[in-house]
């Protein structure tokens, strides 16, 4: 039986890899017997409220480059910092991201989409890229400044997305907690239309946070 399970990638080969928020990756078959053995199982993984093991994607050109990229919580930092990281020594790779859920690579660009959280609403979907600030906590929302990255696409209210995929043949990305069709059609995708799916949400206008954290204009 599986446990909060939290993202999905099918392996070319029709496997399905699933991750459990309470810390494992877990392998389904093709005829759908789940494994009884982790996958993978990541080590100090902090698994408490919405902390755990979430996001899951495979390298744009896998299997040709085997690699299955896990985001997750950590209890206490480890691993090593590359070298090409955009500050030096610092495992930090970009920031103001609230509460990211889901992240998936476009397999022909090699862009990273990420979903992210926000405080009761505003939740977001992000293109992500090193270095750069996506404003939590001094910016909510689409805030128009240079030293801010906006967001593509937000709800207001709330429509939580726990997890993202690309899906053929109009390649969108679909969040399978808000909704079943496409919720973005975006210029780095082929062919694509560079506004939102109708009735999917429009960016709003600028909102700062105080230093109390209440909202402003």
């Amino acid at each position: 039986m599986l446990e909060v399970v939290w993202e999905m990638a099918f392996l070319p080969d029709g496997r399905l890899l699933v991750t459990e928020r309470a810390g494992r990756v877990r392998l389904v078959t093709p005829d759908g017997e789940l494994q009884d053995e982790p996958w993978a199982a990541p080590d100090n993984v902090f698994h408490s409220g919405g902390g755990g093991v979430m996001g899951l994607a495979l390298h744009p050109r896998f299997p040709e480059e085997p690699w299955v990229y896990v985001m997750y919580t950590l209890d206490t930092p480890d691993g090593e910092v590359p070298d090409d990281n955009p500050w030096p020594g610092n495992p930090v790779w970009a920031y103001g991201l609230r509460n990211a859920q889901g992240l998936a690579f476009h397999a022909g660009t090699g862009t990273l989409f990420v979903a992210d959280h926000g405080p009761q609403a505003r939740d977001q979907i992000h293109i992500v890229e090193g270095g750069r600030n996506y404003g939590w906590p001094r910016v909510l929302g689409a805030a128009g400044m240079d030293d801010y990255e906006d967001p593509l696409l937000e709800w207001i209210p709330a429509a939580p997305p726990g997890d993202l995929t690309f899906y053929n043949p109009a390649e969108g990305v679909g969040g399978v907690r808000s909704s079943r069709r496409p919720l973005l059609q975006h210029p780095s995708l082929p062919g694509a239309d560079p506004h939102p799916v109708p009735g999917s949400g429009q960016p709003p206008p600028r909102e700062r946070l105080g230093a109390d954290g209440s909202g402003g204009p």
